[in-house]
């Protein structure tokens, strides 16, 4: 039997779980409902055990100022971690590289490098693939979890010639290295944004999270040659790029930084280059 969990119409929440007589206490309420409508009033809570030896719910009424309908909207809140990197200058052909450690490969399409229509990322089945606004161009071989991947990707926007691929860094695993070459759509410009481990839909939205860790990202674009390294303002929000074009980023949502990195030989505490470490946590507009 498959139980399908309800999206909530209205969400609400108060400003501070306490207050004193004659304090004042706001109410957050976010509406999904498409009426943008929603009821309100105040209980006196009796008893809230509802368990099946339980007396049941038991409140008691209120007379206050909210009682009644009121107009509401959806009020959304961006959740899921992720990098970014702005204002990058006009790009043509592009080369991207990233070492990548998913953890939940397969779970749906996870997105690793993004610029606007051009992403990098796993697709449904885990593997390494390319999408190019609607098309895809994938390698058809899922990557091993929990272990990592040198992931490359090339997409010249004149002609639509694609490839990407990905190959197993040496450890336990006897992967191999899977590679696809094809044509996409040309003429697709690149967003002046990058982002990492998240695609953007919307000015503050964003959806397909990864889950895993990521590494030593890289884009090449003519003249312009970028390196991130995760490992440098730890502590801070800031990513950093060592290459003489100072595109610096920022994290977004608190991923995890200082974990054990593809250089990790098991010794504590771990060696040299670190990676970012971001929780697929799934983007809703239910969020508040």
């Amino acid at each position: 039997m498959t139980i399908r969990a309800e999206t909530p119409q209205i969400m609400g929440y108060v400003d501070a779980l306490t207050a004193r007589p004659g304090e004042r206490v706001t109410v957050r309420v976010s509406v999904l409902d498409p009426s943008r409508r929603y009821r309100a009033g105040l209980v006196r809570l009796i008893c809230g055990e509802t368990g099946p030896k339980g007396p049941g719910l038991k409140e008691e009424r209120v007379p206050s100022a909210i009682d009644g309908e009121h107009t509401g909207v959806e009020q959304y809140t961006d959740v899921g971690s992720y990098a970014l990197v702005e204002n990058l200058p006009p790009l043509g052909t592009l080369a991207l590289e990233i070492l990548a450690w998913p953890s939940l490969p397969g779970a749906g399409v996870q997105t690793i490098m993004a610029l606007g229509p051009v992403r990098l990322a796993l697709d449904a089945s885990g593997a390494a693939a390319l999408f190019v606004g609607d098309q895809i161009l994938s390698t058809g071989r899922p990557l091993r979890r929990r272990c990592w991947h040198r992931l490359n990707a090339a997409y010249d926007p004149a002609t639509g010639v694609a490839k990407v691929s990905s190959i197993p860094l040496p450890g336990l695993h006897a992967d191999r290295a899977a590679e696809a070459n094809g044509t996409l759509a040309p003429g697709m410009a690149c967003d002046g944004t990058l982002l990492f481990a998240a695609e953007r839909v919307a000015p503050g939205r964003t959806t397909r999270h990864f889950e895993g860790k990521l590494e030593a990202p890289s884009l090449v674009s003519g003249e312009l040659s970028a390196h991130w390294d995760f490992s440098r303002g730890i502590g801070t929000r800031q990513i950093e790029d060592r290459s003489r074009h100072g595109l610096h980023g920022e994290t977004v949502n608190a991923p995890k930084r200082a974990v054990t990195g593809s250089r990790w030989d098991g010794a504590i505490p771990p060696i040299t280059r670190r990676s970012i470490s971001i929780p697929m946590i799934s983007t809703t507009p239910a969020g508040l």
